[in-house]
């Protein structure tokens, strides 16, 4: 602001060839900062300019008198003009990415109510199920099998419990940058279920959208929590790490693997997985599983960095 200022006045004011550049700074801090600052850019440009053509009549500066010829009139215009961008294209830019976000949110709501009806809503249903064949078991004093039988009724409320605790735990607010939330997220994963939890970052230097790093963060809880409800592992990896076109998202276990390629569209019925890959594909990026019987599971995510980092 201050060169531009500087390039405004030394080449003559209101007859600077450089007058409408004089306006990027407001524009710039209209995209990147509160409206109150875009404001006293233009307020800075304004009284820099009725400064410099009030004052020729006293100073004998090379200036022009601003009640010669039209010069009051460029000069209102000119006032007029940078108090217009500066509130204008703030408030549009606030507008579309209110719109982005609402967008987000009914996203990530539409997520959660496929995974809550495909999870939890089933677990309770076989619930529901499994106490009435329990009471019908008792009432025909088959106490063996209604034993075994609430062992599995302790089994899906324990795993109900659990997808309940990761739905809050998603709704919660996440710190960022990425690379902190992901190194909490798998902390605690690890001391959650007992599993050998390791992350591992490169030197990032760039930043996610905020936008960006949550869908990142959600397809690894999402990835952790397929790990400790169906690998069976020892010890599960996330890395992040990134190229000159992408940043690469790893999550990978030791566990008894998947018997089906998820890839070809196979496991249509894990949600999980079906979220996990229409998360990446909203970044614009790929998720590839790679996974065999006993061999362990590898969720691989890139995103390309032209699009989104900065």
């Amino acid at each position: 602001m201050l060169v531009c200022v500087l390039i405004l006045l030394l080449t003559g004011g209101l007859d600077s060839p450089y007058l409408l550049y004089s306006l990027s700074p407001v524009v710039a801090a209209t995209l990147l900062f509160q409206e109150r600052m875009a404001i006293a850019g233009a307020a800075v440009f304004s009284v820099s300019v009725i400064v410099a053509h009030v004052t020729p009549a006293w100073t004998n500066s090379e200036y022009t008198w601003v009640m010669e010829g039209n010069y009051l009139l460029w000069l209102m215009l000119y006032v007029t003009a940078s108090f217009v961008i500066a509130t204008s294209v703030y408030r549009a830019n606030l507008n579309i990415r209110r719109r982005i976000e609402a967008d987000l949110v009914e996203d990530e709501r539409s997520r959660m109510r496929g995974e809550m009806q495909e999870g939890l809503a089933q677990n309770l249903i076989n619930l529901s199920t499994k106490i009435e064949s329990v009471g019908e078991l008792i009432g025909a004093e088959r106490s063996s099998e209604a034993q075994a039988l609430l062992r599995e009724v302790r089994a899906l409320a324990k795993d109900s419990f659990s997808k309940t605790r990761e739905s809050i735990d998603q709704l919660a607010v996440e710190p960022l940058p990425l690379v902190p939330a992901l190194e909490e997220n798998v902390g605690e994963f690890g001391e959650r279920s007992g599993v050998q939890a390791h992350f591992e970052a490169d030197s990032v230097t760039s930043v996610l959208p905020p936008a960006a790093e949550v869908q990142l963060l959600r397809i690894v809880q999402e990835a952790l929590a397929n790990v400790e409800r169906h690998a069976g592992a020892a010890n599960a990896w996330v890395t992040l790490g990134s190229t000159r076109d992408a940043v690469h998202l790893t999550v990978r276990d030791d566990g008894r693997g998947l018997t089906s390629d998820v890839n070809e569209g196979k496991d249509a019925g894990r949600r999980g997985v079906q979220g996990m890959r229409e998360r990446a594909e909203g970044l614009g990026g790929t998720l590839h599983i790679t996974s065999a019987a006993g061999e362990g599971t590898e969720v691989r995510v890139s995103v390309p960095r032209g699009r989104y980092w900065r």
